[in-house]
């Protein structure tokens, strides 16, 4: 039994990263206090295909949760949508990260 609404998903992540790099989303539910849930966390690429092992499970905790993932240098760049979705009350939120190319370590 959850005491309230969840009424919104906050979801803040950048508008552009870079591969090679993390992407750290974080998240807030609005509407309930103290709230714990789990978020499914969707992570989808640039030609619109999901991508299971940048996604997964994360625990809300009080209300707020975090994940972050670090693209490959050779996936796709691009326009990467990001949908993050509370398992108890359906409510969900959606980022788009423009991921540009990044540079391999060593290289000048």
């Amino acid at each position: 039994l959850v005491d309230g609404k969840v009424t919104k998903l906050q979801l803040a992540a950048p508008s552009v990263a870079s591969s090679g790099e993390d992407v750290r989303v974080a998240f807030r539910v609005d509407g309930v206090e103290d709230y714990r849930s789990v978020a499914t966390v969707v992570v989808t690429d640039s030609k619109d295909r999901k991508i299971p092992y940048y996604g997964g499970n994360v625990d809300i905790l009080g209300g707020e949760g975090s994940h972050s993932f670090r693209p490959a240098l050779n996936d796709e760049v691009g326009s990467w949508r990001i949908v993050v979705t509370d398992t108890i009350s359906g409510v969900a939120a959606e980022a788009t990260v423009r991921i540009v190319p990044g540079q391999a370590a060593g290289r000048r």
